[in-house]
């Protein structure tokens, strides 16, 4: 199956059942992070998104409103946006390639 075959249902599934990304001794110790149990995927790909681009010269900072209506400690409320609630992205794009 190549990558851009599409996953039938069972497949998934069974893929989601069999893959761990973490130990949980390490999840045990700190159970406060949120992030605790993806940390060495998000590190990981982190620095394989930093090898991979280089940004030219003029950049822009942006914030946008992701909308989200769930349960979640730090969305946001902005009267003047069409989705009034969400989560509130500074993101950096790149001018001369339009890469954020």
């Amino acid at each position: 199956m190549g990558l851009r075959a599409p996953l039938t249902c069972t497949h998934h599934l069974s893929l989601n059942t069999s893959i761990r990304v973490s130990e949980n001794s390490i999840s045990e110790l700190e159970p406060q992070r949120p992030l605790n149990k993806i940390r060495n995927v998000f590190n990981a790909l982190t620095s394989a998104f930093k090898r991979s681009f280089i940004p030219y010269k003029d950049l822009c900072v942006d914030e946008s409103l992701m909308l989200w209506k769930g349960r979640l400690g730090f969305w946001q409320y902005i009267p003047s946006k069409r989705h009034r609630f969400g989560i509130k992205f500074f993101v950096l794009c790149d001018v001369v390639t339009g890469y954020v």
